[in-house]
């Protein structure tokens, strides 16, 4: 009777294991992804949303809920990496100020409207040319700082309009838009680009999640370890963009982020 009953007991134990070993190894890997990601996007000042919305996509989490954690993510991660690049100097208000008072209402207004499939294409291929386009330049150009350019103020108002309206609709910060076209300008030099890109990206994904409030789109779900994973990442990848790693190496690695969007935008493209 003893013996029957303690195989009974090893039984059960087994079959509690079986069960929950596989979720337990998947919620591991999910959260070291969540850590890399961040630690890859904070690298360069940008949030992370593309590759959080691709892993989230993953699972079976309703699309609002997904939406939601990838800007609050975003969020975390733009900001640590925002205040790393501040203590290192490279933070510019005369680039800033004028991106962000056009982009900040009009990522609100794109919040609340979805983005025609069509243009998710439309986007992968743009930012697929433009990775390609760092990444030759990683290898050809001088690893020291550039002289940059005077802001045009009235362009800079017509592309923070532009792109905060289109990170809205994506569900994104918009930092992926943003940085080729702060290099590609030659407003700011390569760390410059990425404290810009981590401000830029703070406010517009907090306009979006205001937008998504005010549409009842905003639904929260477990997001504490999700969060924690991410400022581990996040603080690691700060304070190598901001104090250790050069030009170059910068360069490719938001060619790395650029192809992660590239990949996400095409999901959302075939979905």
């Amino acid at each position: 009777m003893n013996a029957t009953a303690e195989q009974s007991g090893w039984h059960f134990c087994i079959s509690i294991s079986s069960a929950f070993c596989p979720v337990m190894v998947d919620s591991v890997i999910q959260l070291l992804s969540f850590l890399l990601i961040a630690l890859l996007y904070s690298s360069v000042g940008h949030g992370g949303a593309t590759g959080y919305l691709a892993i989230l996509s993953l699972t079976k989490l309703p699309p609002n809920e997904i939406s939601t954690t990838a800007l609050v993510l975003n969020v975390l991660t733009a900001t640590v990496s925002l205040l790393f690049f501040i203590e290192a100097k490279q933070f510019k208000l005369k680039v800033c100020a004028p991106l962000l008072a056009t982009s900040i209402p009009a990522a609100f207004v794109g919040g609340m409207v979805s983005l025609h499939k069509g243009y998710f294409l439309l986007l992968a291929l743009v930012l697929l040319t433009t990775s390609i386009k760092l990444f030759y330049d990683s290898f050809h150009k001088p690893p020291q700082d550039h002289e940059t350019k005077a802001v045009n103020i009235p362009q800079a108002l017509g592309i923070g309009a532009s792109l905060g309206l289109l990170s809205g609709m994506a569900g994104i910060g918009g930092g992926v838009f943003l940085s080729p076209v702060l290099l590609f300008l030659n407003w700011t030099t390569v760390k410059q680009t990425s404290a810009t890109a981590a401000v830029f990206i703070v406010c517009n994904s907090i306009s979006g999640l205001i937008g998504r409030a005010v549409t009842n789109r905003l639904e929260f779900g477990s997001i504490v370890p999700y969060l924690v994973a991410a400022f581990i990442g996040a603080v690691a990848g700060s304070f190598l963009g901001a104090k250790k790693l050069q030009n170059n190496l910068l360069r490719r690695a938001l060619a790395a982020v650029l192809l992660v969007a590239v990949g996400k935008l095409m999901m959302l493209f075939f979905k």
